[in-house]
C-alpha cells in the first residue's frame, strides 16, 4: 500500500503543478443535518440548496454563510469557512509559483470547514 501512495508523492512533487487541484478539485461536499429533519438550508453566495439532511457541493473559492430555516422554528446561520488545504503546500517543494497559481485561481487551495454541519433548531 506505501508504493502507490509513494509514487502518487513522487509524481506530483517532480511534474505536477497544483497538487491540491488534483487531489481535491474546485468544489466540495459539506454535509448539513438538523434537528428537527426537513430544514430549508439556502447559502448567501450561489443558488445551492436543500431539505435536511442533505449535502451541498460549495465552491472552494468562497466562504458561506448557510441559512437554515423551518416552519416553526427560529432560522439559524452557520458560517463554513476557508481554510489553506495541505496539498497546497506541496507547491512550495515543487513547481512554486506555478502551483501556487493553479491552486489558488479556481480556489483548489482552499478546504471548507466544518465539513459537516448539525444545528440543533429552537421553537418559536
Amino acid at each position: 500500500m506505501k508504493k502507490p501512495l509513494s509514487i502518487f508523492l513522487l509524481i506530483c512533487l517532480t511534474f505536477q503543478p497544483g497538487c491540491a487541484s488534483i487531489v481535491g478539485g474546485k468544489r466540495q461536499t459539506v454535509r448539513v443535518e438538523s434537528n428537527p429533519v426537513g430544514a430549508t438550508v439556502k447559502t448567501n453566495r450561489e443558488d445551492v440548496e436543500g431539505i435536511t439532511p442533505t449535502s451541498l457541493v460549495l465552491s472552494r473559492k468562497h466562504e458561506y454563510q448557510l441559512i437554515i430555516e423551518k416552519k416553526g422554528y427560529k432560522t439559524r446561520k452557520v458560517f463554513v469557512d476557508q481554510d489553506l488545504r495541505g496539498w497546497f503546500w506541496m507547491n512550495i517543494l515543487s513547481w512554486g509559483l506555478i502551483g501556487i497559481i493553479v491552486d489558488l485561481a479556481p480556489g483548489s487551495a482552499y478546504e471548507h470547514e466544518p465539513e459537516t454541519v448539525i444545528v440543533t433548531l429552537e421553537e418559536e
